[in-house]
């Protein structure tokens, strides 16, 4: 049970690692003269199925 834990958990943060050095990547790719152009959208709880 354990063991079971414990992977997940270490397959877990490394995916946030991985997210985060995409988003760094991104980040100094990025041209910085421009501001950056994000757009978020958000699901209500009504409209998932």
């Amino acid at each position: 049970m354990y063991y079971i834990m414990f992977n997940a958990t270490e397959k877990a943060i490394n995916l946030l690692i991985e997210a985060q050095q995409q988003c760094e990547e991104l980040f100094v790719e990025a041209d910085t003269n421009q501001p950056p152009n994000y757009t978020i959208t958000y699901k209500s709880a009504e409209t998932e199925g």
